[in-house]
């Protein structure tokens, strides 16, 4: 089917069926491919899935992140980012709109996790029972247990 990704499973079926022995129609026909589809499987001419390193727009926050933005996080890590958005929208009216707001808390989650106080740490204590000091053999002759 044109514009449809084929998936792994499909591929998987179209496989199983080639190998079995079946033709290239019906091995497609079966994992609901076409049979050019097929082809590119067999051939293994698959597109690769390469991750871009690169942004795709500039920065909207670029000339205020270091200058202003960070001191105050720096000052305050408890600030979200719709605190700053605001205190950006009284310094710069009209500047930054509304839809920037997702960039500048993605911006915030990523400065806290690389740049941010560190998180406290705390651990499970489990109790042990008793402390031996409350154990019955370590009690004094002159008292009795009842």
């Amino acid at each position: 089917m044109p514009g449809k990704h084929i998936t792994q499973k499909q591929e998987a079926i179209y496989m199983k069926s080639r190998q079995t022995g079946h033709t290239q129609e019906i091995s497609a026909a079966k994992s609901g491919i076409s049979i050019c589809s097929g082809r590119r499987i067999e051939g293994n001419e698959r597109p690769e899935n390469k991750q871009r390193n690169w942004r795709t727009r500039c920065d909207p926050f670029e000339a205020v992140w270091e200058t202003t933005l960070v001191p105050l996080l720096a000052n305050e890590p408890g600030l979200t980012g719709t605190t700053l958005w605001e205190y950006l929208e009284d310094l710069y009216p009209g500047q930054y709109p509304e839809r920037h707001l997702r960039t500048l808390q993605r911006r915030v989650k990523h400065w806290r996790a690389t740049q941010g106080p560190a998180k406290e740490v705390m651990f499970r204590c489990f109790s042990l029972g008793a402390p031996a000091a409350l154990s019955p053999s370590m009690t004094p002759s002159n008292q009795r247990i009842v």
